[in-house]
Formats: C-alpha cells, sequence, structure tokens
C-alpha cells in the first residue's frame, strides 16, 4: 500500500489530544489501518490514546480481526476504570486477495475514493469504554482503489450538520481527477481543504489515505 497522513493539533486546552492513527505491517502479510479519538483535549487523553494504541497494536498483532480487536480494546479501556471513551475505526487489507475487513466502535465511516467515491457501510455500535458490539464487514478492495480514514475534526462545522460536513468531504474527494485518487497524498490534501472553510470547529484532525498497490509476484510464496 502506499500511505499518506496528516495530524494537526486543535488550539483549545493544552494543545494536545486523543486523535491518533497507526498503520501496522501483520505477520500473514496483511495490513492493518486504525484511526481513533479519545474524548477531550488534555494530557489525560492523550496518555489514554497512546494506552489504546499500544493495546490495539498487541491484539492486532495476535492475529485478531477487526471486530475482535475493537470488542477487547473496549474491555481494556473499562478496566482503566476512568471517565474516557473513545471511537475507533480498524480495518484489514489482505494484498493476496484484494479485500478490505473493516470495523468501527462509534467512529465515522471510511470513505472509499474510487470512480465512484463512498462511504463504506458501518453498523452502528457504541464507542469504546461504553460496551462496544463492533461488526466486521468486507469489501473488495483491488489495486488503484484508495481509502481515507479520517476523524471527526475534519467534518465538524458549526453553521452544517454532521451529514453535510460528510457529504462535502465525499463530493471534495469525489472530485478528484482519476490519477489523482490513486495518490494517497493528492487526497489527502485535498480532503485537508475542508479544514479552511468557515464556522470550522477547532479540534484534533487526524488523516490516514492508503492505496492498494499490484502485488508483488516472486517465486517465493512468502515474499
Amino acid at each position: 500500500m502506499r500511505l499518506a497522513t496528516h495530524y494537526r493539533a486543535s488550539n483549545r486546552g493544552a494543545e494536545v489530544g486523543g486523535d491518533w492513527y497507526d498503520v501496522l505491517a501483520l505477520p500473514d502479510g496483511a495490513v492493518g489501518l486504525a484511526i481513533g479519538d479519545v474524548m477531550g483535549h488534555d494530557v489525560e487523553a492523550a496518555t489514554v490514546m497512546g494506552q489504546l494504541r499500544s493495546a490495539l497494536h498487541s491484539l492486532a498483532m495476535e492475529g485478531a480481526g477487526p471486530a475482535q480487536v475493537l470488542t477487547r480494546l473496549d474491555a481494556y479501556l473499562q478496566s482503566l476504570a476512568i471517565e474516557r471513551f473513545a471511537t475507533c475505526l480498524y480495518a484489514v487489507y489482505n494484498p493476496h486477495r484484494h479485500r478490505l475487513r473493516y470495523a468501527a466502535s462509534g467512529h465515522l465511516p471510511p470513505l472509499l475514493v474510487a470512480a465512484d467515491t463512498a462511504y463504506l457501510e458501518l453498523p452502528p455500535a457504541l464507542p469504546l469504554g461504553l460496551g462496544s458490539t463492533p461488526i466486521d464487514r468486507e469489501v473488495a478492495f483491488p489495486p488503484g482503489t484508495s481509502l481515507l480514514l479520517y476523524t471527526d475534526g475534519l467534518v465538524e462545522n458549526r453553521a452544517l450538520s454532521l451529514a453535510d460536513g460528510l457529504a462535502a468531504l465525499r463530493q471534495t474527494c469525489g472530485a478528484l481527477p482519476a490519477a489523482a485518487r490513486t495518490d494517497p497524498q493528492q487526497i489527502t490534501e485535498r480532503a485537508l481543504e475542508l479544514l479552511n472553510t468557515p464556522d470550522r470547529v477547532d479540534d484534533d484532525a487526524a488523516l490516514l489515505a492508503a492505496t492498494a498497490e499490484p502485488s508483488c509476484r516472486t517465486g517465493d510464496p512468502q515474499a
């Protein structure tokens, strides 16, 4: 996969927060993509974020699927006995089958950037720490397909509903030329234009764009 990332901190509070993203090279050759947002803009939010990120990494490396990873992450956050919750989305891309498996706990839907740019379906599930029960979904993800993961700071706007903010993001990325839709850096830069719109809510924003590349074929099946 080709990747591009971006993080912009809020000007509120201590200018630290709980937004994060991560990319994992899994033992079976798959790629794990994660993004999350811990409630708050303070040192504790950043601390909890670090704990969740580390826990997710460990669970994913054990080979657990997205829904199972998030279910166990929910139990872990509840065990900390703190008044914090978090949203999170975790996806696994299988480069051999060109399939994407994903699940979310209270997080906004991932945007599939292709000829017909659209949001992937997400069954409703509570955020982490509140008894989340995520469900796995799987879709085809052929070479040249791109995915954009983001936190709510990208689409929140005081003058628009969340639905309108999501529609604006889909329209913005969907208007990219065909060549740009396979370039994660250009996708990220286009999405970041929403941060310059009037009445934007001052919040952390994290973005992770990923594009599937053609499989490398060698004589060694493990390569």
